[in-house]
C-alpha cells in the first residue's frame, strides 16, 4: 500500500496525493499495519517582540490619584541654633614706660614718628602721651599702620628684626589700651630694612578704610 502511495505522490499532483493517502489510512488500520506519522500542525504565531516596533504594556502597581496629597507637606521645624559665647581677646600687657628712656615724638605726614634708644624698646612719658593724643584725635573708623625699624648687628642677622618687633608691639599696646581694636592695627617689623640717621624708630600712620 505504501508503495502505491509513493507512486501516486510522484504521478499525481500534491492535492491528489493527499486524497489518496487519506483513503489508504482506513485500509492500513484494518490490515493491522502501523499508521504513518501525523503531519505536523502549523506553528502558532510568535508573540510580537520588542524589535518589531510595536508598543508593549508593562505591568506595574496601580497608583490611586486620590492617595497623592494635593499640597506638599510643611517643612520640618528646626530647633534654634546654639549660640556659643566667644571669649573676648585678651589685651596685651601695657607698654613699658621709663621716665629717663631716650626718645622723642615727631609729626610726620599722616602720622607720628617715635624714636627709641639703642637696643631699647621702652617708651618715655612724652612719647607715650603723644601716641595717646594721636588716638584721641583719630576718627572712629581710622586704621593704623605701625612700621618699626632697628639697627642691626653683623654677628646676629635676626637681631634687628627681633628688636623692631618689640618696638612695634610696644606701640601697638598703647594704641589698643587707648581704645583701638587690634584688627584696625597693622604691624610691620622691618628690622634694618631702612638704614639712615634714625634707624631706631617706629612710624605710625593713620588711614581711612
Amino acid at each position: 500500500m505504501m508503495r502505491c502511495a509513493g507512486i501516486l505522490s510522484v504521478l499525481l499532483p500534491p492535492a491528489a496525493a493527499l486524497a489518496a493517502l487519506a483513503s489508504a489510512v482506513p485500509a492500513r488500520a484494518q490490515s493491522g499495519l502501523p499508521l504513518p506519522p501525523a503531519l505536523p500542525s502549523a506553528a502558532a504565531p510568535a508573540p510580537p517582540s520588542a524589535a518589531s516596533g510595536e508598543p508593549r504594556t508593562l505591568a506595574g502597581p496601580r497608583i490611586d490619584p486620590l492617595a497623592v496629597p494635593a499640597t506638599p507637606p510643611p517643612p520640618p521645624v528646626l530647633p534654634p541654633p546654639i549660640v556659643v559665647p566667644v571669649r573676648p581677646e585678651r589685651p596685651p600687657p601695657p607698654a613699658t614706660v621709663v621716665a629717663n628712656a631716650p626718645g622723642v615724638a615727631t609729626a610726620i605726614p599722616g602720622g607720628l614718628q617715635i624714636t627709641f634708644g639703642p637696643a631699647s624698646a621702652e617708651l618715655n612719658p612724652r612719647t607715650y602721651a603723644a601716641l595717646q593724643a594721636m588716638v584721641s584725635a583719630a576718627t572712629p573708623t581710622a586704621q593704623f599702620t605701625v612700621r618699626a625699624y632697628a639697627a642691626g648687628k653683623p654677628s646676629d642677622p635676626s637681631y634687628a628684626r627681633r628688636l623692631s618687633l618689640s618696638r612695634a608691639l610696644a606701640v601697638r599696646s598703647v594704641l589698643i589700651h587707648a581704645g583701638i581694636a587690634s584688627p584696625r592695627i597693622a604691624v610691620l617689623a622691618l628690622g634694618a630694612a631702612l638704614p639712615g640717621p634714625t634707624p631706631d624708630r617706629v612710624d605710625v600712620t593713620e588711614t581711612q578704610p
